[in-house]
């Protein structure tokens, strides 16, 4: 994202209201899980407790799957590897026609040959590890002159991890602001534009004034509160890097973003967008789960250009999607996607164990399982597709 991008971001959703939640508000996605089952009126019990807890969920006086934090039922592990592998992910999307981005993968110790390659065709790259997740040693819009400082950065998030053998990503920056596009079992559900901490000038004030103002509001909300803009070494070098510094003072009205990756925990904000997208796009997102085998339930990460584009780029598929951000937005209409995700588990469930009446089912419950099954039979399509283009056998 570049700052002239935050301008027509800020005026595009400027109808949306900041949203003030109460100190305690539940932040724990599992116990978010409970709590909806119990306002279902659905039966669970507890098989572990503690740091990792997982309970059984029952359906009808029977046990319908086990549940644990970010693993939902119907998503298989395979499709856990191919997601953490963003390589493998690329080369799923590209089996089925669906835009993504180009990556290569290189050891820790291939650093000159990382930078040959990144600039031999384009001015600018992303630099991120392999394997983790969370905007984790990202760094986006690397010129030839940050290389360095990026590629030790995103080494260093995986020494960090205790990963013995970091490997680096180098991929193709796409121009754009990236946008969550939720996905619950195949079927498109909402989207949210994920905005990086950025300040707007009001031609008197400090950057470093205009970052405690806004961690003051984020320190009010329940929500936020511990995800303020962090003032640090990494902040300093992009700083530094567009010709500014913290005691530097913005024109009135200029933005400046403050950290390459929009996640939240580094001071980013969201905003419920799903009434600004094109159909083109959700339609996209839902392609784009359905050709990742095993994986129906997800948060797919999108780059587009303007809320008229009717194709983006995908940049990621999360397994684990932390719904926590979609029941407490910066901006926007909050929503409930565990209800809706256990509405259309249970009524799957009862569907494959016989003992649902179609002619009693409500027309909405009616649309919902055709559209379930309707996915179904485009992800066995893109299954065999990939299988084909990828010469798996």
């Amino acid at each position: 994202m570049r700052e002239n991008q935050v301008e027509y971001i800020i005026e595009s959703v400027s109808d949306l209201e900041r949203n003030r939640y109460k100190y305690n508000v539940e932040l724990d996605s599992f116990n978010l899980a409970v709590r909806t089952l119990e306002d279902m009126g659905k039966d669970y019990e507890f098989l572990k407790e503690g740091k990792n807890p997982q309970i059984a969920i029952y359906n009808n006086g029977r046990l319908a799957a086990p549940f644990k934090r970010h693993r939902y039922p119907s998503n298989a592990d395979v499709a856990r590897k191919i997601c953490d592998n963003k390589i493998s992910t690329e080369n799923f999307l590209k089996a089925n026609n669906i835009m993504t981005t180009n990556s290569k993968v290189f050891n820790a110790s291939e650093f000159s040959e990382a930078r040959n390659y990144a600039y031999g065709s384009q001015n600018a790259i992303v630099i991120k590890p392999l394997n983790l997740s969370g905007g984790k040693g990202v760094s986006i819009d690397v010129k030839k002159e940050d290389f360095e400082y990026a590629w030790n950065y995103a080494v260093k998030a995986q020494q960090d991890s205790d990963i013995e053998n970091p490997k680096v990503i180098i991929q193709d920056m796409v121009d754009g602001f990236e946008i969550r596009f939720t996905v619950i079992e195949g079927l498109f559900f909402s989207a949210t534009l994920r905005m990086p901490a950025y300040v707007v000038g009001d031609g008197k004030s400090s950057v470093d004034r205009l970052i405690d103002q806004k961690n003051k509001i984020r320190k009010r909300s329940g929500y936020f509160k511990k995800m303020l803009i962090r003032k640090n070494e990494h902040l300093d070098h992009l700083l530094s890097s567009k010709g500014f510094a913290l005691d530097s003072v913005l024109d009135e009205g200029e933005p400046l973003l403050l950290h390459r990756v929009s996640n939240t925990h580094f001071g980013g904000e969201t905003f419920n967008i799903t009434h600004l997208v094109s159909k083109e796009l959700k339609e996209q997102a839902e392609n784009a789960i359905a050709a990742i085998p095993g994986l129906h339930t997800a948060g797919l990460d999108m780059m587009i250009r303007s809320f008229e584009d009717t194709q983006g780029t995908v940049i990621e598929t999360n397994f684990r999607p932390a719904f926590q951000f979609l029941y407490y937005p910066y901006k926007g209409a909050p929503v409930d996607p565990l209800k809706y995700h256990f509405e259309i588990f249970f009524l799957e469930d009862s569907m494959k164990q016989g003992e649902l009446n179609i002619n009693d089912l409500t027309p909405t419950n009616q649309r919902l399982l055709k559209a379930r099954y309707s996915f179904l039979y485009k992800k066995q399509q893109y299954i065999t597709k990939a299988i084909q283009t990828m010469n798996l056998f």
